[in-house]
Formats: C-alpha cells, sequence, structure tokens
C-alpha cells in the first residue's frame, strides 16, 4: 500500500506544481497575463485548489488504507480493499 502513495500522490503532486509553474511563467511571458482573462485566472486557482486537495485528502488516506491494510495482512484477515 505504501507505493499507492508514491505512484499516486507524489506524482499528482510534482505534476500540479509544475503545470502551476509553467503557468504562471507563460502567464508573464505571454500577452494573457496572470489576471488580465478570467479564464486565466480561474485555471491558476484550480490548479493551486487540487494540488491543495490531493495533500489535504488524498495523501492521509492512503496512509490511513495502508494502516488498515498492514493491519488486516498481519490479523490473517482480508484486505480492507474491495478485490475486483
Amino acid at each position: 500500500m505504501q507505493s499507492l502513495g508514491l505512484f499516486a500522490v507524489w506524482p499528482l503532486v510534482m505534476t500540479g506544481l509544475i503545470c502551476l509553474t509553467s503557468g504562471i511563467l507563460l502567464g508573464l511571458g505571454s500577452r494573457y497575463g496572470l489576471i488580465r482573462y478570467w479564464w486565466v485566472t480561474i485555471e491558476l486557482a484550480l490548479n493551486v485548489l487540487l494540488v491543495t486537495l490531493v495533500l489535504l485528502l488524498l495523501r492521509p488516506g492512503v496512509g490511513e488504507i495502508s494502516g488498515q491494510a498492514g493491519q488486516a495482512l498481519l490479523a490473517g484477515g482480508a484486505s480492507p480493499l474491495p478485490v475486483p
């Protein structure tokens, strides 16, 4: 389950931060600017919101599920995750 954190949380955070950085640089270097047009501002705000949500909601949830799965494996029970 710890691999879920490595392969889901951190790539999402890094991709979001790279998109945010490139958006800011492109906004500063183009005629669109950062706050000149409403849709550019909303796009940057959504990017910040989604990266924050990944860190605040997804990351702790992955840790919680990892702990539950570890306890279930030690107890010999079934995994708390649904198996397709």
